[in-house]
C-alpha cells in the first residue's frame, strides 16, 4: 500500500532542514515569525522517524512475515548508495580544505553506528546522524512485525507504545536538567538527543498509527484539519520555552498530521500525488544526506571567488542540491535498490 502524499511532506520536511542548515540568514527565512520556526527545523527529523514507522507497516501490510535479512537488504539498498557517495563527497572536501580529518569519525559512519556511540553522532557527516537511528529501526522492525504487530491489534499496543514515549519523555527532561547534562558536544548532549533508543518510540507509535490507518481509517476531505494541525505545530514551535521537543515530544501533533494526510481527500492531496511532487519527495532523502558537502563545496567556490550573499549562496545551493539529489536517485539509488530486489525475490 502507498500514500503518495506523504511523499511530498518529506520534501517539505528535508528543505526545512536544508534551510535550518544553511539559509536562515536567506530572505525570507530571516523574517519573523520565519526565522524563529526554522531555527528550529531540525524537529523535522522526528517527523521522518515517526514517517518511517508509518510507512513501514503500510509497505509490508500484506505480508505474513518480514525474512529479516531480506528486509535489511532491501532497505540498506534503499538507503546505504547515497549515504555512501555522500561520505565519498565529505572525504574528498576534507582533503581539499584545512578541516581537522576525522578517521575514527568516518569508520563510524560507515558502519552506520555514530549514533549508537555518544560524542560521534555528528561526526563526518553530520546528517547522518539519522540514518544511524533508523538502522536500529531496520534491525527491530522483523522483530516487531513478525511477533508484535501481526499478534496483537493497534488498541493492544496504544498503551505500549504511550507508555515508551512517556518513558522516553520523562528520561529526556530529567537528563536535559540534571547537573550529568552538559551541552554540546558532549557524551552527555549525544546521549541525550541522539542515542537510538531515546527516539525509538516515535518510530513504534507511527508503526501504530499505521496499523490504525490500515483497520479502515475513513478517507474524507481533511484540508482544513491538516491545517489546523500545522498552525499548532507552528504554535508550539514559536511559543514553548518550557519543554524538550527534540526527542519525539512532537509525535502528538506528527501522528494525527500523517494519519490525516494519509486519509485527505482534498486540495492538498490532489498537488502532493501530482508527478513532480512525488517525485521530489522521492529525491528528498538525497537533498537531505547530500546537503552538506554540497553547502560545503559550494562555501568554497564563493570564496574562491571572493563573493558572499546570503541569498544567493543558499538558493544557488538548493538548486544544484536539488539537481544533485535527482541525479543520484535516477541513476544511482533506484537501480540500486530494484536490482538488490529482483536479486532478493530470485
Amino acid at each position: 500500500m502507498r500514500a503518495d502524499q506523504l511523499t511530498f511532506t518529506r520534501f517539505i520536511a528535508a528543505v526545512s532542514i536544508v534551510v535550518f542548515h544553511f539559509g536562515k540568514g536567506a530572505f525570507p527565512f530571516n523574517l519573523y515569525p520565519l526565522n524563529v520556526l526554522f531555527q528550529r527545523a531540525e524537529l523535522a527529523v522526528s517527523y521522518f522517524f515517526v514517517l518511517s514507522g508509518f510507512v513501514m507497516v503500510l509497505a509490508y501490510s500484506k505480508s505474513e512475515t518480514i525474512t529479516p535479512r531480506v528486509f535489511f537488504l532491501n532497505r540498506l539498498a534503499r538507503i546505504y548508495p547515497a549515504y555512501l557517495l555522500a561520505l565519498l563527497g565529505m572525504t574528498a572536501f576534507h582533503l581539499i580544505s584545512p578541516y581537522p580529518s576525522d578517521f575514527r569519525g568516518f569508520i563510524l559512519n560507515v558502519t552506520m553506528i555514530q549514533s549508537w556511540i555518544p560524542g560521534y553522532a555528528l561526526s563526518f557527516n553530520g546528517p547522518g546522524w539519522s540514518l544511524s537511528v533508523e538502522l536500529f529501526f531496520y534491525l527491530s522492525f522483523p522483530f516487531l512485525f513478525n511477533w508484535i504487530y501481526k499478534r496483537w491489534d493497534w488498541k493492544h499496543l496504544l498503551p505500549l507504545g504511550l507508555g515508551l514515549f512517556l518513558g522516553s519523555q520523562f528520561l529526556t527532561h530529567f537528563l536535559r536538567y540534571s547537573s550529568f547534562y552538559k551541552s554540546e558536544p558532549s557524551f552527555q548532549h549525544d546521549l541525550t538527543y541522539f542515542f537510538p533508543l531515546m527516539h525509538w518510540h516515535e518510530f513504534i507509535l507511527g508503526s501504530i498509527g499505521g496499523l490504525l490507518f490500515l483497520k479502515g481509517f475513513r478517507r474524507r476531505n481533511l484540508d482544513f484539519p491538516i491545517l489546523i494541525l500545522s498552525f499548532l505545530l507552528a504554535l508550539v514551535i514559536l511559543y514553548n520555552k518550557w519543554f524538550v521537543l527534540n526527542n519525539g515530544l512532537l509525535v502528538l501533533i506528527f501522528l494525527p498530521l500523517i494519519l490525516f494526510v494519509s486519509a485527505n481527500t482534498g486540495l492538498f492531496t490532489k498537488l502532493a500525488q501530482s508527478k513532480w511532487a512525488v517525485f521530489m519527495g522521492e529525491i528528498s532523502y538525497g537533498m537531505y544526506i547530500y546537503q552538506l558537502p554540497v553547502f560545503l563545496f559550494l562555501k568554497l567556490v564563493f570564496k574562491e571567488l571572493g563573493y558572499f550573499h546570503s541569498l544567493v549562496f543558499f538558493y544557488s545551493g538548493l538548486v544544484l542540491l536539488i539537481v544533485i539529489s535527482a541525479l543520484s536517485f535516477r541513476f544511482v539509488e533506484e537501480p540500486i535498490r530494484v536490482w538488490v530486489k529482483k536479486r532478493n525475490a530470485a
